[in-house]
């Protein structure tokens, strides 16, 4: 009897200490990993706000940062896989692709309404849609903000020693255009006795050709209706490369460089974007001298603004899916754009809060990139078909010509067009 009462203690031990057990699995918080850049002061400050509040919100899920380092992109490829992480350029297509990113499509039908769906501008939130290949209709990214290519900043102080009205005045008058761009351009470009440039009308990446071409009605590809259909080599692009050709290769008021140049003093009139602008705060010019926002000049088809890619995805590996989409979520909720908005000054992507974003920088001319937001085209190039080849045709050719002036641009363009046109015919579809 005392072994039988003996065995039914130890067995009821044994169940409560399981049972307890079991309480505290249950209890036990999921832990998904986020890859987010931490590589400049206001990334790193978005990054340490937006957890803590996820985290408050989710009280069953913990979000540990992973800050991206040097080869992350590879290393995800190869080996190493977060539940969530940004994305950008032309890898998180290639992702989606390769059947690495998770389709978020379901997510977003059963948690966001239609309201939700018309504050997100149309273009920007499309841009994470494939529109081709055997993986076509998958939601693959949502964006992080909108990294705008929509105005161009300009050196109050150097407009006003060359005579020259500010921007927004000529705009107002309907003057700002292609024509008066090039002679704003020559005027602030100052050379040296020895013919060095020691201030550029213009600073400028390379890259900017392609705002320029969509302000001239041109494009890369017939984005979405058609990404196989190549669109280079028409009238209308043909003209807008031979304008930026003028300025950058001709008349030479264009420096080749990111806003550091404009930061410096060395250029008159910056076309960096959104990202960078907001972060030019009070310690970054300070009182060397006073900058404003103008909109990019009127071209034939528009003032060509664009969005970069930058946007959040969820990897198809992922053990917790639910949790992972509830960070996605968060983030671009109302409350999680106020949190990258405020922490970083970059543009929110909801159409409701640009209001609010406008009034975070007084005094300066937000309002442009406001008013071009909802039309802005997305990056065709990160959104080509086979990018990584068609990109290197496409950059070579535009080198040649409007850059380095060694041929036309027709001649360059044409020259590539039966290897972008076999590369999309070899392309899956």
């Amino acid at each position: 009897m005392r072994y039988r009462k003996t065995l039914i203690g130890l067995s009821w031990c044994l169940g409560v200490l399981l049972l307890g057990s079991m309480l505290v699995l249950a209890q036990e918080p999921v832990k998904i990993k986020v890859m987010l850049r931490g590589d400049s002061p206001q990334r790193e400050a978005f990054a340490k706000e937006i957890i803590p509040a996820f985290e408050a919100a989710h009280p069953g899920i913990v979000a540990e940062w992973e800050p991206t380092a040097s080869g992350w992109q590879q290393r995800m490829v190869v080996s190493y896989a977060p539940d969530v992480t940004e994305m950008f350029s032309t890898f998180s297509q290639e992702w989606a692709e390769a059947g690495m990113l998770l389709d978020m499509r379901p997510y977003v039908q059963r948690d966001l309404t239609a309201t939700d769906i018309r504050d997100f501008f149309p273009q920007i939130w499309n841009a994470g849609v494939l529109y081709h290949g055997p993986r076509r209709g998958i939601m693959y990214g949502v964006p992080r903000y909108v990294n705008l290519i929509g105005s161009v900043a300009y050196n109050v102080n150097k407009l006003e020693a060359a005579g020259l009205v500010p921007i927004e005045t000529l705009d107002a008058q309907g003057q700002w255009n292609w024509e008066s761009f090039r002679e704003y351009l020559v005027k602030l470009t100052q050379r040296s006795p020895d013919g060095r440039t020691i201030q550029w009308g213009l600073c400028a990446p390379t890259t900017r050709w392609t705002n320029i071409l969509l302000a001239g009605g041109g494009r890369l590809f017939n984005y979405p209706d058609d990404p196989y259909e190549f669109m280079l080599n028409r009238a209308e692009s043909i003209h807008a490369l031979e304008y930026w050709q003028t300025l950058y290769a001709l008349d030479k008021v264009i420096a080749n460089a990111w806003w550091t140049t404009f930061e410096r003093g060395e250029a008159a009139i910056d076309m960096s974007g959104s990202e960078v602008y907001g972060s030019w705060s009070s310690e970054v010019i300070g009182d060397r001298f006073d900058w404003n926002l103008g909109p990019l000049p009127m071209g034939p088809a528009g003032r060509g603004a664009s969005s970069a890619k930058d946007q959040y995805g969820i990897i198809a590996t992922t053990k917790h899916p639910d949790e992972a989409w509830a960070f996605v979520k968060f983030c671009i909720s109302p409350e999680g754009q106020r949190i990258m908005m405020n922490s970083s000054g970059v543009m929110p992507m909801r159409s409701s809060l640009l209001r609010e974003f406008v009034r975070l920088f007084p005094g300066k001319n937000m309002q442009y990139m406001a008013d071009v937001a909802p039309q802005a085209f997305i990056d065709q190039k990160a959104v080509a078909v086979e990018a990584k080849r068609v990109i290197a045709l496409i950059d070579g050719a535009v080198n040649a010509s409007a850059i380095q002036n060694l041929k036309s641009v027709r001649q360059a363009v044409e020259e590539i067009v039966p290897q972008i046109e076999a590369i999309l015919q070899e392309a899956p579809r």
